[in-house]
């Protein structure tokens, strides 16, 4: 009883956080999905990737942000834009032209209820996360941990309620597949994954994995994986003919990021870092005798963390490994610590020196001096290089990520 108090305190202060911090802080990016909304939901547009292309160059979202401006996949914009649509209603009448002016017609004006209902819907997945999270492990204790590692995380925090990105909701579908592998609902898991790779494409890298563990049989693992590449496939299908659509998500800039980093091989040719990580842990997947959850997650945490190690990531991205850092932490009996800690302050480091509206200028919305304020890169010293320093932080995150790898096959080998 005096567990279920406490939980219920500590929740209610995690909400009011969430709540507090969803109106008072903005990133223009929530623009973008915003203005989605209004187009699907009061204007009729189904393909709005195509609508930018066509419509006068004096419309407000292409004078402001060019034809180029829906980059995500169509469900983020349907499921997202089908949830808000809810609270239209609650709306200030003028919230999306005030949206694609930018921060600047927040700055100064307080706490904004327009703010905290546009992020409201992230409140029901992340929610579900922490719910699943808990339900991933048999010991209440290990429970307890769970709950607190998740409703007092940083990420979620900043990610979903301060620059207002959708994340959490793919990052809910990547631990659903891992809850309904538990249950030993394989198939769904699959379908889990497809459906968060039609929000963002990352969850697609852990079908191989999922299937590896989930059959032994070469037909069964091709048959996990054709269902959520299906999956994904359907989310997209009706969009394929749009060259704006395949310019812009498809084959876009974001979509390749991974293959930047590479050893060169001749002029021409090389090897793609991420891909060789990829293909080891395919194989760890593969052959991998003990199917348990907890490796199944080390393989989800895995990618994720090589991913990162060698990618220029948002930093709002870096949502998409928390949940899987937090059951690696907790399985580890807490060992891991350190290099979770250096993963963390690494990402830290380099979200500072990121564009100050990712930081600093969040807070516009309390004090319109931040608007215009100067992040952390632009007022160090001289004999400072930011991009020396960002990569200091991100040789360190690759440090710490490999460690970890290392370290979680040793803590295994050991209780086995």
């Amino acid at each position: 009883m005096k567990n279920n108090k406490l939980i219920a305190i500590l929740f209610s202060i995690g909400l009011l956080l969430r709540l507090f911090l969803a109106g008072a802080t903005l990133h223009p990016d929530i623009a973008s999905i915003a203005s989605a909304d209004s187009l699907l939901w009061r204007k009729k547009v189904f393909n709005i990737y195509d609508y930018l292309q066509t419509v006068p160059k004096e419309t407000s979202v292409v004078r402001v942000y060019g034809r180029n401006f829906f980059t995500y996949p169509p469900l983020a914009y349907f499921l997202l834009g089908g949830l808000r649509a809810l609270f239209f209603p609650f709306l200030s009448k003028n919230i999306f032209d005030k949206l694609l002016r930018g921060a600047i017609a927040f700055a100064g004006r307080g706490f904004s209820f327009d703010l905290l209902i546009l992020k409201l819907p992230y409140l029901i997945f992340d929610i579900l996360i922490l719910f699943l999270l808990r339900k991933i492990f048999k010991q209440q204790r290990k429970r307890f941990f769970a709950f607190l590692l998740w409703w007092f995380n940083p990420l979620v925090v900043y990610t979903s309620y301060m620059v207002g990105q959708f994340d959490v909701i793919p990052v809910f579908f990547v631990v659903s597949s891992l809850w309904a592998y538990l249950k030993k609902r394989n198939f769904l898991a699959a379908v889990f994954l497809g459906l968060g790779a039609g929000l963002k494409m990352f969850p697609l890298f852990f079908l191989l994995p999922l299937a590896f563990f989930s059959f032994k049989t070469i037909s069964g693992q091709l048959k996990m994986a054709a269902v959520g590449v299906s999956v994904y496939f359907l989310t997209i299908l009706p969009f394929l003919n749009s060259s704006a659509f395949r310019q812009n998500v498809l084959f876009s800039n974001q979509s390749q990021k991974m293959l930047f980093a590479q050893l060169p091989v001749s002029g021409a040719e090389g090897i793609y870092i991420f891909i060789f990580l990829f293909c080891l842990i395919c194989y760890f997947a593969f052959y991998e005798k003990n199917k348990s959850v907890k490796l199944l997650n080390n393989s989800y945490l895995f990618i994720l963390l090589a991913f990162f190690s060698v990618t220029h990531f948002h930093p709002q991205w870096f949502l998409w490994l928390m949940p899987f850092l937090i059951i690696n932490f907790i399985e580890s009996n807490f060992k891991t610590w350190p290099m979770a800690m250096a993963i963390f302050f690494s990402w830290l480091g380099i979200t500072l020196l990121f564009e100050p509206s990712l930081s600093i200028g969040l807070f516009a919305p309390l004090n319109k001096n931040l608007f215009e304020a100067r992040g952390l890169a632009e007022i160090m010293p001289p004999a400072f290089d930011a991009f020396r320093v960002k990569s200091i932080f991100r040789s360190a995150l690759a440090a710490s990520s490999l460690f970890l790898v290392l370290f979680s096959f040793s803590y295994a080998k050991k209780k086995d």
